[in-house]
């Protein structure tokens, strides 16, 4: 990732940054980018129980308080962790959300700090540069989507390509998940000036018509791994309009048109 020079992002110093630093020792020391290849290495089963260490000693405590041990009771042993039934449940459950909150919170945390500003540059995504893309899952879907939307563009209908985008209908930003009926085939254009913007009211319809009720189209997305739910999906839109509505914030209507929600 390149601004006007080049470097290493940086953090805020402390004691808890040690992890940060052993894990850029671990890499200068092998020369390895490749993540499975470091883990198997005999330095990273070194250098493991300094990352534990430090794990024990500035996180693990921080995350409940002593009289409410929700998440999991403190023991002598610093070997493992138990959660209790109820922490495991929830983050299994809701593993999705906190994922991409996690994220969220790593970027707001690292974007402001003025090192970094001179690295990264206004328009870097720099999400997809600390955690990777989820764009290659998505892009198996669009020969089936091409086809199931007879070659068009959900918003302008003009004809799209192989390399056309796989589009979040509520954007990503507002529900972070993959959801089948939240899927759509958007040409560049499109998804660019949608960004992460609500639409109009003539496209929520048409979704909310041709999309949310079409089980064949869920069906054969689900099959690729994804999840279908348009109940959720519903409630999902619902929620994200009227809080967009009382928030008088603007829709997307097409190219460089915008409206007040204003019909929620």
């Amino acid at each position: 990732m390149r601004g006007t020079t080049s470097g290493v992002l940086s953090q805020n110093k402390g004691k808890q940054a040690e992890i940060i630093t052993t894990l850029q020792g671990i890499q200068e020391q092998l020369g390895i980018n490749d993540f499975s290849k470091v883990i198997s290495h005999t330095l990273w089963q070194k250098k493991i129980n300094t990352i534990t260490r430090t794990i024990w000693e500035n996180h693990i405590f921080y995350l409940q308080e002593d009289s409410n041990q929700f998440l999991y009771p403190y023991t002598k042993n610093k070997s493992k962790l138990t959660l209790t039934a109820e922490a495991a449940y929830c983050l299994r459950k809701f593993s999705e959300y906190i994922i991409q909150y996690v994220k969220q919170g790593c970027v707001s945390h690292i974007k402001p700090n003025k090192q970094n500003q001179l690295i990264i540059r206004p328009k870097d995504d720099l999400e997809s540069f600390l955690f990777g893309s989820n764009r290659a899952k998505l892009t198996k879907l669009t020969p089936y989507l091409i086809e199931q939307q007879n070659c068009r563009c959900f918003y302008c209908k003009k004809l799209v390509t192989k390399t056309s985008d796989v589009d979040h209908f509520i954007p990503w930003k507002k529900y972070p998940r993959d959801i089948t009926q939240n899927l759509v085939l958007s040409c560049a254009a499109c998804n660019r000036r949608k960004s992460d913007m609500l639409t109009g009211k003539l496209h929520l319809e048409r979704w909310m018509q041709e999309i949310l009720p079409n089980e064949e189209r869920s069906t054969c997305i689900a099959n690729q791994g994804f999840i279908s739910d348009e109940a959720c999906s519903r409630r999902v839109a619902e929620w994200a309009y009227r809080h967009a509505d009382m928030a008088r914030s603007l829709a997307w209507v097409g190219r460089k048109d915008y409206s007040f929600i204003g019909f929620f």
